[in-house]
């Protein structure tokens, strides 16, 4: 036996669009036909990109008597860091061997080069790449 009929029509709140929905005796609900907002999703064709914000770059000015080296031991936990401040300053910085102190250095960001020092596959490929740097 049924104790309720509704038509469901387009509501203009939530955009959901239904046929009909029936409630029996027992409290159960019919959904047959309800179409819900997930259906009415855009396709991933009709998504407009959208910019991500810029992320905010720290910067460190290299002090009297420090290096590359012994800045990415202080601020990462391993001197073959090092190769990391370089790229991220490399057109400011002719000579990775003699970077003069009081020079502003973009620090990278750890995500984007997966630093950790923890991990010695990251560790290798940095150094690996300060080899090739050093030795092209």
């Amino acid at each position: 036996m049924v104790a309720a009929d509704r038509k469901a029509g387009v509501n203009g709140a939530t955009g959901e669009t239904g046929e009909t929905e029936t409630t029996d005796m027992t409290g159960t609900t019919d959904m047959t036909g309800v179409i819900g907002a997930d259906a009415m999703a855009p396709e991933a064709d009709d998504l407009i990109p959208v910019s991500s914000p810029e992320i905010e770059r720290k910067s460190i000015q290299l002090q009297e008597g420090e290096t590359l080296r012994i800045l990415a031991e202080k601020l990462f936990g391993n001197r073959e860091f090092w190769i990391y401040i370089y790229l991220e300053n490399s057109e400011s910085i002719a000579d990775p061997n003699r970077v003069p102190a009081g020079i502003q250095l973009t620090l990278p960001d750890p995500g984007h080069y997966r630093i950790d020092p923890a991990d010695p596959a990251s560790v290798n490929r940095a150094k690996e790449l300060g080899d090739q740097v050093l030795h092209s």
